[in-house]
């Protein structure tokens, strides 16, 4: 790296430097087949031996105005195998679905209209993300089409999908991970960021890819106008950070909000229910209760005036058949003077 201390290494991720690097047509041809190579090896028969960079018109017209976190580098092999380099910065929560979109839509354009279908040509994504997308402890997961229970039964080779995890590797650098057990973990080295310059200059002395890769990435910073164009995608990337994190903390807020005045309202709203619940049963309690309570009274009060009025009845007789007052109050149960008043209101001969 020369004179250079790391800390004017250029993030080889950004949008612009990527392409410079790895996606200018006429120039980077050998280096990307070297990167390739490195990610395909266990997947491919045999090793790239030549391809083609395709411009991408449909992302041509991007600026720093358009899809910063996303860049295409399109190319084709020599088998017209076509693979498609993403770079994805920021975690939209979309990648799984927009690979598969992306993938597809690459698919359907390898073959005319009228075309028979032997002639679609396989298509190959590789996504470097710079954070955890998939639920997986791997630094480069890689998906085919297989049979669900035969796992090892392909259907067909005509797409996969390759993602190299950033955060991961990050994560199993700093555990001591051997970079030179495996090719593509120098890569990796050389497109992360924080890689240190102890580090960057071992991993340029086992790959001479990488090494010249990196002086391409250096004339970017040493050319004015590139370097302008460098610093104009990290100002964009950093601006568009900025207004993904206010819209999310506005959001929060908003949802915070939400739950306070949800919270305020359901409280009115179930005291109020509450009310008129507690009425309404209370009613309904109170009629049940009061028609019991009525109901065993008038029985128990029945049942009083009945046993009084036998009574009454019998002392009559009692007293019709010349019994005493005294020996009937005795018999009934009745006062003497209950007694004596029946004796009076009754008509005895």
């Amino acid at each position: 790296m020369g004179s250079r201390n790391v800390a004017e290494r250029l993030n080889p991720l950004n949008d612009f430097a990527f392409k410079k690097t790895l996606g200018e047509r006429g120039q980077s041809e050998p280096l990307l087949m070297a990167f390739l190579n490195a990610v395909l090896k266990d997947t491919r028969k045999k090793p790239i031996v030549s391809l083609e960079i395709l411009d991408n018109r449909e992302l041509s017209a991007l600026t720093i105005h358009g899809k910063l976190s996303r860049l295409d580098v399109l190319a084709q092999l020599e088998d017209k195998t076509k693979v498609d380099i993403e770079v994805q910065l920021v975690n939209e929560h979309n990648m799984v679905e927009r690979t598969l979109f992306y993938l597809c839509r690459q698919f359907i354009l390898g073959i005319e209209s009228g075309d028979d279908y032997t002639k679609l040509r396989p298509v190959i994504t590789i996504n470097i993300v710079n954070f955890k997308c998939l639920d997986l402890d791997k630094i480069h997961p890689s998906f085919h089409l297989y049979e669900d229970t035969e796992k090892d039964f392909m259907l067909s080779d005509l797409i996969g999908v390759h993602f190299l995890d950033m955060v991961r590797f990050r994560q199993q650098l700093a555990k001591g991970l051997d970079v030179a057990s495996d090719e593509l973990y120098q890569w990796l080295v050389y497109l992360n960021e924080q890689s240190n310059e102890e580090l960057l200059r071992r991993v340029f002395g086992m790959n001479s890819a990488l090494a010249e890769i990196n002086e391409k990435l250096r004339s970017v910073h040493d050319d004015p106008a590139l370097y302008r164009a460098y610093m104009g995608y990290e100002k964009a990337e950093r601006d568009m950070n900025s207004a993904r994190n206010y819209g999310l903390r506005m959001a929060e807020r908003a949802k915070e909000e939400g739950m306070q005045q949800g919270m305020q309202q359901g409280m009115q709203q179930g005291m109020q229910q509450g009310m008129q619940q507690g009425m309404q049963q209370g009613m309904q309690q109170g009629m049940q209760q009061g028609m019991q309570q009525g109901m065993q009274q008038g029985m128990q009060q029945g049942k009083a005036e009945g046993i009084r009025e036998g009574e009454l009845k019998i002392a009559k007789n009692l007293l019709i058949k010349g019994f005493s007052p005294e020996r009937v109050a005795d018999i009934t149960g009745l006062l003497l003077a209950e007694v004596k008043e029946l004796r009076s209101d009754s008509i005895v001969v």
